[in-house]
């Protein structure tokens, strides 16, 4: 079967005008000539670009499109609004119809602590950048549905796993101010700590919780079709709580939401604290067998994000950054995936 225009610029055919100029662009930066490495493989991409502007001129006219979609039989209605029920994303959906998943899960913990998942649907993403070599080279990756954490886990949520574990976290003093600030997000927290959190998790609500791999956590934060920031390409320090802020410490996570979501309505996926993933640190691309979410060894795991006392370069949603496991510090934090369904 012939590709359509829709195939050619990896996009759904309900995406949105926002999407396909997204798409778009991806297309072109990835397949421009300057960027192959020889004068045969500069043809094949002079060839792709031809297809993806041939694509573009027509999906991008709203008349040309529908009078294409009844040519290929696609029966969908576009929708030229680009904000959905929520306000946080680029496309509408009713999440009440029985055979659709649902949008959110919500988990209660001891205490009567209340912890939200966001859905982020199954598909392919472009992942990484052209920026920085470590972040070389961008590729797609394809993911199945999974929820993350809206937020990132509060003081409340982890403190809740401590009292029930009776587990060692701050010195007293701290404890009284971690009260105090019950939605800021946990902090002092080592990757082995987020670790234990998940399985206990898991124990409790007996479905898998898990940190994010670094595909999941980059998907959640950019969106399909690669975003600088969760919100976008051009960054705004009123949307998220980095050095630019002048704020200088950890903020409520809700602080930033909606304005700062990601297209799933992810929250504080920029700045706030660096988010541990499950990850070690490896070059890309990533590969299924490569052996970098084995859970064994001492060696580097990813942060994503940035933070309250980093700058906006390292808030962008394709930079990676990597510790020790064991290392505690008053700017690192973590969130939690679920899979759909999923059982221990």
């Amino acid at each position: 079967m012939a590709k359509t225009y829709y195939d050619i610029l990896d996009i759904p055919p309900d995406a949105t005008q926002d999407q396909i100029q997204q798409a778009y662009r991806i297309a072109v930066k990835f397949f421009h000539p300057d960027r192959q490495g020889d004068e045969k493989m500069r043809q094949v991409a002079n060839n792709k670009l031809k297809t993806v502007n041939e694509a573009y001129s027509v999906l991008n006219d709203v008349q040309a499109r529908e009078q294409y979609d009844k040519k290929i039989g696609v029966t969908y209605k576009h929708n030229t609004d680009e904000t959905n029920q929520e306000g946080t994303g680029n496309y509408k959906r009713d999440a009440t119809k029985d055979n659709e998943p649902k949008d959110h899960l919500i988990f209660k913990l001891p205490g009567d602590v209340l912890i939200e998942f966001v859905r982020t649907p199954s598909g392919g993403f472009l992942m990484g950048s052209d920026n920085k070599d470590n972040e070389q080279p961008c590729h797609r990756v394809y993911l199945p549905e999974f929820y993350i954490g809206k937020y990132p886990v509060t003081n409340a949520q982890y403190l809740s796993f401590v009292v029930s574990t009776k587990r060692v976290w701050v010195s007293l003093k701290k404890i009284h101010l971690i009260e105090k600030q019950g939605n800021h997000p946990a902090i002092y927290i080592s990757w082995y700590d987020a670790q234990d959190f998940c399985t206990w998790m898991s124990e409790g609500i007996s479905r898998r919780f898990h940190l994010p791999t670094e595909a999941e956590w980059e998907k959640a934060a950019r969106g399909e079709y690669g975003k600088e920031y969760p919100w976008g390409d051009e960054f705004n320090k009123t949307k998220c709580n980095t050095s630019e802020s002048g704020i200088g410490s950890t903020t409520p996570v809700r602080q930033f939401s909606p304005q700062g979501d990601s297209p799933y309505g992810v929250a504080d996926m920029a700045g706030n604290v660096w988010e541990w993933c499950q990850s070690k640190y490896e070059a890309y691309p990533i590969k299924s067998d490569d052996g970098r979410e084995d859970l064994k060894g001492d060696a580097a795991r990813v942060l994503r994000g940035g933070s309250f006392l980093t700058y906006q370069w390292y808030a962008r949603s394709a930079y990676r950054y990597n510790i020790r496991p064991e290392a505690r510090y008053n700017y690192i934090g973590f969130r939690v995936v679920v899979s759909p369904s999923s059982r221990t």
